[in-house]
């Protein structure tokens, strides 16, 4: 129960904190315990797309080449998701809250040999009075989301 209770924790922080370290560290600290790996299951995440799209706006802008996140995984039966990410010679991790439709994204940039970090927001919006734009009608080259 202790791990949910921290897994819980960081939800909390990841929403509130402005230094996003600190996110990173109570990750690394739940991500460390033999009883979060071995609940880790590997998982499809339905967003994951446009997810990777915004965290490489914000971490990986002009680069050439493709974010990706090799590895998804699921703790149990929650909504928190996590797993590795690469774009070429830099690698990172993310977690994102599934119901929160929220995230954080840390990327090591290994030319200046700094942890970028970046916290995500996705809402999928329902209303008579919204319309979705095709992806290329924003100049996108991945999916849309509905």
């Amino acid at each position: 129960m202790k791990l949910q209770a921290d897994i819980d924790k960081l939800r909390t922080t990841l929403l509130q904190t402005t230094d996003f370290s600190k996110a990173w560290n109570d990750f690394f600290d739940i991500a460390g315990k033999q009883q979060f790996v071995a609940r880790s299951r590997q998982a499809r995440l339905e967003l994951l797309e446009p997810l990777l799209y915004e965290i490489s706006l914000a971490l990986a802008a002009g680069s050439q080449t493709r974010l990706e996140a090799p590895l998804i995984l699921r703790y149990a039966h929650t909504d928190f998701y996590h797993g590795p990410l690469t774009c070429g010679v830099n690698s990172g991790t993310f977690m994102y809250f599934q119901k929160l439709g929220a995230g954080m994204a840390a990327l090591f940039d290994a030319a200046s040999g700094q942890v970028n970090f970046c916290r995500v927001n996705l809402a999928i919006v329902s209303s008579p009075h919204c319309f979705t734009a095709t992806p290329s009608e924003i100049g996108f080259e991945g999916p849309s989301v509905h």
